[in-house]
């Protein structure tokens, strides 16, 4: 709850309630609460609450670092022409995402049985830093030393909206995640902030 001073930033944002660390004991998987703890807690709130929620939950399972002990297992192997180290790196990673991925399923398919309008807003803050200076994407053939679309390549990440109440909507989303607060509201048909 210390860090960047959260409770007090979430409170100006204007949420009811934060909780942090501090308020629940999850399971931990590597060196963080594992996401499957998170998606837990969220449909805990949300069934506890009557009418609308908004809930911004971080994640931190994925987090680096991408050591190769990080998990007991790795569910994950790479293959290809990096570096022994690099490749290490990339499965400790790459089973973490596999364990967002799962999180994301429980959540769609715990809200796709779900009466209440639901959407979801699944996203990272930025491609993970693999390697010094970005070295498992430049071995691998995806940033070159100094690549011209480096901050792209770094920066611009996947973002997932799904929603268990319009059938049939879908969106090509190529969109900074400072702009999905007024797409999301807008999807909801809620009005928002003159800032939105």
């Amino acid at each position: 709850s210390w860090y960047y001073n959260s409770r007090k930033v979430h409170n100006y944002f204007g949420f009811q309630q934060y909780i942090s660390l501090d308020f629940f004991e999850p399971q931990i998987k590597g060196m963080f609460p594992a996401d499957s703890e998170v998606a837990k807690l969220i449909m805990e709130r949300t069934a506890a609450t009557p009418g609308p929620d908004f809930i911004f939950a971080n994640t931190i399972e994925n987090h680096l670092p991408y050591t190769p002990l990080k998990f007991k297992e790795l569910s994950v192997q790479a293959s290809g022409p990096i570096s022994e180290a690099y490749k290490q790196q990339i499965e400790t990673y790459a089973t973490g995402a596999a364990d967002a991925d799962l999180m994301l399923k429980t959540l769609v398919e715990h809200y796709a049985a779900s009466s209440e309008p639901t959407i979801i807003v699944f996203f990272g803050d930025h491609k993970p830093s693999l390697g010094n200076n970005y070295g498992v994407y430049k071995q691998g053939g995806y940033m070159l030393e100094d690549d011209p679309d480096m901050l792209h390549k770094v920066y611009d990440v996947p973002v997932i909206v799904w929603n268990n109440y319009l059938p049939g909507h879908k969106d090509k989303l190529d969109i900074s995640p400072a702009f999905l607060g007024p797409y999301i509201l807008n999807l909801a048909e809620m009005e928002g902030t003159p800032y939105m």
